[in-house]
């Protein structure tokens, strides 16, 4: 029975000294993936919006989609339709997953987890949402 406890300490004390360094990794991979998955998201937006500037663009642009949406009882293009939904789903996407994460924050705060590890001992608080809202931000700023 003595080993099996000896097991039990071992593991307790394992999971007490490596919680900081997971806390770390996981930081820092979430960090890295959700940083690439703006990234990504922004540049869909700003191919879109570069498809829509060709069919407005120019006075000569500007006519041709005109005389075209004549023909088409007043629709849009498709190829026009479907830059705007790309961009609106794109924007959802960042806005849900910033929500998402937010959502996880709050909740892990309400049960105490943020402020104090497993084990009680107080660890550095990242908020997270703020930090990814700040990044994302300055991305719309580099553009301009």
């Amino acid at each position: 029975a003595s080993k099996s406890i000896d097991v039990v300490s071992m593991e307790l004390k394992f999971e007490r000294v490596s919680a900081p360094l997971k806390a770390k990794i996981l930081h820092a991979e979430l960090t890295t993936r959700a940083k690439a998955f703006i990234n990504k998201t922004l540049s869909n937006i700003r191919v879109a919006e570069h498809s829509i500037r060709a069919f407005t663009e120019s006075s000569k642009a500007r006519k041709l989609l005109s005389e075209r949406m004549e023909t088409m009882d007043g629709r849009l293009p498709q190829e026009l339709a479907q830059c705007v939904y790309k961009i609106a789903y794109a924007k959802k996407r960042i806005r849900d997953f910033i929500m998402s994460i937010r959502e996880t924050i709050k909740r892990r705060s309400l049960h105490g987890r943020m402020a104090r590890g497993h084990y009680g001992e107080n660890i550095d608080c990242v908020d997270v949402t703020n930090e990814l809202m700040q990044w994302y931000l300055s991305q719309g700023k580099r553009e301009q």
